[in-house]
């Protein structure tokens, strides 16, 4: 059975994997400061979103599958910096014996989208729908 490879030029998106630590500031409290760990470039797939309706706006969940060759030390402790955003990592799965790893990630900020007046998500009942039902 052949091994699962990586396709050249796939890997076309440059990420930073970041590892967290704990530091004392100058107040003496703990402050969590991340420092790069790697610098790989990886496959980029969107993989999902999830609109969530609070407090009178849209915010969207981002999840993200980035595909790198593989590496020892890759932790769900660490993150993913894409963009200027950062993404928790939430699973890694090795493809094929020490070829890639799949390393799935979520935003960890949410977009805010405020909703115009009287507008509903689709799906959602409206006001008048339900004074009529």
């Amino acid at each position: 059975m052949a091994k699962p490879r990586i396709e050249a030029g796939s890997l076309d998106r440059r990420i930073t994997i970041q590892q967290a630590s704990d530091e004392r500031n100058a107040d003496g409290q703990m402050v969590r400061t991340w420092t790069d760990w790697a610098r790989p470039w990886a496959q980029v797939s969107p993989i999902g979103w999830r609109d969530l309706l609070q407090a009178g706006s849209v915010e969207a969940d981002r999840t993200t599958q980035f595909t790198i060759h593989w590496r020892p030390g890759v932790t769900r402790a660490m993150r993913i910096l894409f963009d200027g955003e950062p993404y928790a990592i939430r699973s890694i799965v090795e493809t094929g014996y020490r070829q890639g790893l799949e390393v799935t990630a979520q935003a960890q900020h949410r977009l805010r989208m405020p909703l115009a007046s009287g507008a509903f998500l689709p799906g959602a009942e409206s006001a008048a729908d339900r004074a009529s039902g």
